[in-house]
């Protein structure tokens, strides 16, 4: 009777050292889940058609509203114009969830912009975009010993109204854009519970940006700082903070052509000391053949964490609501999240406004992530015009 006491005991010494050293190795998230920075492989999307297309670059570049999220001084419309862009990534495989999963962008609207001068030396404008969305198809739960399934949909959407506004006296340029975000989060994942949630929250953020153009080198940079707001998700309340966010760059005309080189920094350390600082390094080019601009462009992003993370549970889940849980993992594995894009695109101008394509591949790193852009714009000037619709001339 004692020799089985003491085995007894071993084995429950043994079941809490290996559950100990489960939970030391991994990470407890500190922000909801679709929030946290490693999932940006695939929930980032590159916003602007023709900054995409040659590598993301536009710290120091002057034109379209493109670049407007890369630095604020950089929209120098030449006429009041409205601009629709869609955005298109097709679904990855989501490894370590119950069932058979994707991750998914389901809004494929990336941005609708309306600017113009205001004066000859201050422009504006306001813009719509969705910086980031993940939309995670499925997460379900068997139930009742095979005959029912519950399912649920993961996902979080950023979307963004950005008032914009911009000052420019060669070879100087000042901006500053006013960030409104709306982070929209339906269905968290938190185990051992089947509740539904869907919750919202409101930020905002500065970021003010300067370039300097000279004839043939200019240089830019633009900067926001830390953004923190709570957000209660019913069984855990986050505190989110937004680090540290600095893009600057530089840019080399020659002639016809447009060398292009960014660095863009995040100071995720902050939110977490597991997560390591973001350095994104971008180059880019282009060549301008009047109605037709070509460029190509590459995008280095590096790890922020990797390794064994904690999905969140109900804390007052009983032994009775916690049945049908037995066979759900509690740990997700994140892969390695470096990645290195490759770029290109074009744009067509005509005397009504301009086509903008653009496709990023990654084409080395474990997260494999393809990004489409077509953005249409329009001179609001030509509804005066007769004929506007003949794009011959």
């Amino acid at each position: 009777m004692v020799k089985q006491r003491y085995v007894l005991i071993l084995l429950l010494c043994l079941s809490l050292t290996a559950m100990w050293g489960q939970n030391a190795d991994s990470l407890s998230l500190p922000l909801p889940q679709f929030l946290n920075p490693f999932y940006d492989s695939f929930a980032r999307n590159y916003i602007g058609a023709s900054a995409a297309g040659r590598g993301y670059t536009g710290a120091a570049y002057l034109g379209d509203v493109s670049g407007v999220n890369l630095n604020p001084a950089s929209l120098l419309p030449d006429s009041t114009s409205l601009s629709v862009e869609l955005d298109l990534k097709p679904p990855v495989e989501a490894e370590g969830y119950p069932s058979y999963a994707n991750y998914s962008s389901r809004i494929p609207i990336g941005m609708v912009a309306l600017n113009g001068k205001l004066s000859d030396n201050i422009s504006a404008g306001l813009v719509y975009s969705m910086p980031k969305s993940i939309y995670l198809d499925d997460f379900s739960v068997i139930i009742n010993q095979g005959a029912g399934i519950v399912q649920r949909f993961p996902s979080y959407y950023q979307v963004q109204l950005t008032a914009n506004a911009a000052y420019h006296k060669a070879p100087w340029h000042l901006g500053l854009n006013l960030h409104n975000q709306l982070h929209l989060i339906d269905d968290p994942i938190f185990l051992h519970t089947f509740e539904r949630i869907r919750s919202y929250r409101y930020a905002l953020r500065f970021q003010p940006g300067i370039i300097y153009a000279g004839n043939k080198l200019s240089a830019g940079i633009s900067a926001m700082p830390p953004s923190k707001f709570t957000w209660d998700l019913t069984f855990a309340e986050y505190d989110v903070l937004q680090p540290w966010w600095i893009n600057g760059g530089i840019s080399i005309a020659d002639g016809k052509a447009r060398y292009l080189v960014d660095a863009e920094f995040e100071q995720f350390s902050e939110v977490s000391t597991e997560f390591k600082d973001r350095l994104i390094v971008k180059a880019g080019y282009e060549i301008d053949l009047g109605r037709f601009i070509y460029r190509l462009g590459y995008l280095y992003t590096p790890e922020v964490y990797s390794g064994v993370i904690r999905l969140p549970s109900n804390p007052n889940a009983s032994t009775s609501s916690s049945f049908w849980w037995g066979t759900v993992p509690g740990n997700l594995m994140i892969e390695s999240n470096e990645q290195h894009f490759v770029s290109g695109g074009f744009s067509y101008f005509h005397k009504h406004g301009a086509v903008n394509m653009s496709v990023m591949q990654v084409i080395a790193g474990e997260v494999k992530q393809f990004q489409f852009d077509l953005s249409l714009s329009f001179y609001l000037s030509s509804l005066r015009r007769k004929g506007f619709l003949n794009f011959d001339a």
